[in-house]
């Protein structure tokens, strides 16, 4: 698909001006390279697509190509920051979140009530289970570890129902925004819920981490 993608990203790009940015573009190559991304970046800020346009060819990207997919045909096999692609989660500034979360979070930045930044979204309890385990070694004991990162299974990263967690920067100005969210940790002041799901939230017992 990223060949494909990428015949037709050619084109689009002579078109809208970029013959130079399209000759770069390596149509035998399968990897969604720098010149690649930067062409998608391109047509996406000439398009209208998203406040902060990005390399991402998302659903819209597509269309606007030519393809008839849905998001999930197009993310198939794709790895954010070490976690692969899975049903029911969205890219927001390159981290994986779980759709209702990101619906809020995008709806929050077009709008203008929002202009932070994703820094970690859904994570699965694999993925979790190596963040506990730096954080054993790091901090000395399980005991300690729990009072930074939660262990698998634990974390509201894991979910992509209403229950989701995200880490976002100027978090206070998202849940100020009446989107809907709401900080259900003091102590960690970046990382924000669903407020609707807040009646069914399971707050970590003696202060220990959720994240």
């Amino acid at each position: 698909m990223v060949k494909r993608m990428k015949k037709r990203l050619i084109p689009a790009l002579s078109k809208a001006g970029k013959p130079g940015l399209a000759a770069r573009i390596d149509v035998d190559s399968d990897r969604h390279g720098k010149s690649s991304a930067e062409g998608v970046a391109v047509l996406k800020k000439k398009w209208g697509l998203g406040s902060r346009p990005n390399g991402t060819v998302t659903k819209e990207v597509w269309k606007r190509l030519g393809f008839h997919v849905h998001d999930e045909d197009a993310n198939e096999g794709r790895v954010l920051r070490g976690i692969k692609y899975e049903r029911g989660v969205v890219e927001v500034d390159g981290n994986w979140v779980a759709a209702p979360l990101a619906k809020i979070l995008l709806n929050a930045r077009r709008k203008g009530d929002w202009d932070g930044v994703v820094t970690s979204g859904w994570r699965p309890d694999s993925y979790q289970a190596m963040l506990f385990e730096a954080a054993v070694k790091k901090y000395g004991s399980e005991a300690a570890a729990r009072k930074w990162v939660a262990p698998p299974g634990r974390s509201n990263h894991r979910h992509k129902d209403e229950r989701a967690a995200a880490d976002i920067t100027l978090a206070y100005q998202a849940v100020n925004s009446g989107a809907g969210l709401y900080l259900p940790m003091s102590w960690e002041d970046w990382h924000v819920q669903i407020r609707s799901a807040h009646q069914a939230a399971t707050a970590a017992p003696d202060g220990l981490a959720c994240c």
